[in-house]
């Protein structure tokens, strides 16, 4: 009887010893993938506001209305971030969104695939996730840094070339609108307010 109590305490000290290792190794691998992500994450925050200063400085010191990444890299099938800056330029209020086009491809011609929906080569193979909405507003003198998430298709390569355009709307002619500030319905939500092209490289 001696002997058997003996044993099951020696069993019961190893299982509280592998618990309680089992512990430490538990809390040491969520130490080590919850200090991942915040390197991730600094590291995704501090390229951003490095991209926001960047263009902020830009519109600062060139005087411009508009300002957006020009040259933007990225691997076929991966994303990156770029940066739109809009100052307002005019003695009052005003009230914009931004649209971003394409333009044209430079790539592999036989890399088309079925006719987009886009109507053009090239022009489904990049996205751009943004925020459109044209009811933003800037006070006289102001100017705001927006980002935009740009992905690139895994079958995507060369060099593809957009235009930023920022629509204004006419509150005094509220249904007065340009082909470029125009909605998907056709229906007007601005006039241009200001345009820059940019160029997406992917490898």
């Amino acid at each position: 009887m001696i002997r058997k109590k003996k044993g099951a305490l020696n069993l019961s000290i190893q299982t509280i010893v592998v618990v309680v290792l089992a512990m430490i190794l538990l809390g040491l691998g969520i130490g080590f993938i919850k200090g991942l992500f915040k390197d991730i994450t600094g590291l995704k925050t501090d390229v951003t506001a490095e991209i926001q200063e960047k263009i902020a400085e830009d519109l600062r010191e060139g005087d411009r209305k508009l300002s957006v990444s020009r040259d933007v890299q990225l691997e076929a099938g991966e994303e990156t971030i770029i940066g739109i800056g809009v100052a307002n330029r005019k003695s009052q209020q005003i009230t914009y969104g931004v649209t971003l086009n394409f333009l044209q491809w430079q790539g592999e011609a036989e890399y088309t695939g079925s006719t987009p929906d886009c109507g053009e080569p090239g022009c489904d193979h990049i996205t751009f996730f943004y925020d459109q909405t044209v009811n933003k507003d800037l006070s006289a003198t102001e100017s705001k840094v927006e980002e935009a998430i740009v992905s690139a298709t895994g079958g995507a390569t060369g060099n593809y070339q957009y235009e930023a355009i920022v629509c204004v709307l006419d509150k005094d002619n509220p249904s007065l609108a340009e082909e470029d500030c125009e909605g998907e319905d056709g229906t007007g939500v601005g006039v241009v307010y200001a345009r820059e092209s940019f160029f997406v490289r992917v490898s």
